[in-house]
C-alpha cells in the first residue's frame, strides 16, 4: 500500500508541475498540493511529500516554522494568489468583499 500512496503522490505532483500556480502549501495543520486547476489533495506526511516535490522541482511553500501572528496577518490581511489573471489591488483579505455597485 506504502509503494502505491508513493505512486499515485508521485502522478499527483506531475499534474501539479503541468497546472498554472500548481504549488505544496505546508502548514501546522498539514499539507496541500494544488493541482489541475481547482484539485487539493490534502495530508499529514509533510516532509515526506516536501522532500518529493522539491526534488521534482515543485514550489513549496512551508509556513510551520512563521510565528503564527505572522501566518495569521498573512492569511487575513494579505492578498490572495492570483493565476491567471491580474492580482486585485489592495485593500486585501479573506474578509473583504465588494458591494455589488463595485463601491467599497
Amino acid at each position: 500500500m506504502k509503494l502505491d500512496m508513493a505512486h499515485e503522490n508521485d502522478k499527483r505532483i506531475s499534474e501539479a508541475l503541468q497546472t498554472p500556480g500548481g504549488h505544496l502549501s505546508i502548514g501546522r495543520g498539514g499539507y496541500t498540493l494544488y493541482f489541475n486547476g481547482s484539485s487539493r489533495l490534502q495530508g499529514y506526511d509533510c516532509d515526506q511529500m516536501k522532500e518529493a516535490c522539491i526534488a521534482r522541482g515543485l514550489p513549496v511553500i512551508d509556513s510551520r516554522a512563521v510565528p503564527f501572528d505572522v501566518v495569521w496577518d498573512l492569511a487575513v490581511k494579505g492578498p490572495m494568489v492570483a493565476v491567471g489573471r491580474a492580482a486585485d489591488v489592495a485593500p486585501w483579505g479573506g474578509f473583504f468583499q465588494r458591494a455589488a455597485s463595485g463601491r467599497r
